[in-house]
């Protein structure tokens, strides 16, 4: 048994200062090495708390099976561990609170699948009724405003809008008919 471990049991108050004094490094370090050097708040508490925790439980720890050294470096790392697991727990409630449910998961993957059909059934319409479908209906531009991109007449945008429409809904039906 070591003088710091004797006078934990004769004078707990002064033991308690010549832990602070001669382990405080070493403690800190211990809790750092599981913790990360950037959590210096979360180290700082695990220090305090193993030292808090040797002293507390003086009366319990058998000093001939191991130091205060000893017990002070494994309190503050079991301390850290704790804590981080802790953490890692907090980021993963929090990550699964971010992730859809395996339900939305599954419409989200079907309407993904629809809006990538719809886009290339548009796309095959060819040039200018696949510029005219996404000009009204994405960019919900006005017949007038679509007209003056294109150079086209009102009504000629009009027509080839129905009819792009037409060919789109019976692509969706198994193959192209031609709308006149």
């Amino acid at each position: 048994m070591d003088a710091i471990a004797r006078m934990l049991q004769s004078a707990p108050e002064q033991a308690l200062e010549k832990m602070l004094a001669a382990y405080t490094g070493l403690v800190y370090h211990a809790a750092a090495a599981v913790l990360g050097r950037d959590a210096r708040e979360e180290i700082e508490e695990c220090a305090s708390d193993a030292f808090f925790s040797v002293y507390a439980r003086r009366g319990e720890l058998d000093f001939d099976k191991g130091s205060v050294k000893a017990y002070l470096c494994a309190s503050a790392r079991n301390m850290a561990v704790d804590r981080l697991k802790k953490r890692r727990r907090a980021e993963a409630v929090a990550l699964d609170e971010r992730m859809p449910a395996p339900e939305q998961t599954d419409n989200m993957a079907l309407a993904r699948m629809e809006s990538d059909a719809l886009i290339q059934s548009v796309r095959a319409l060819g040039e200018p009724d696949s510029t005219i479908l996404i000009c009204r209906y994405y960019f919900g531009m006005r017949t007038k405003e679509i007209a003056r991109m294109t150079g086209m007449k009102e009504n000629t945008i009009d027509q080839r809008l129905r009819r792009a429409l037409i060919k789109l809904k019976n692509s969706d039906q198994g193959g192209y008919h031609h709308a006149e």
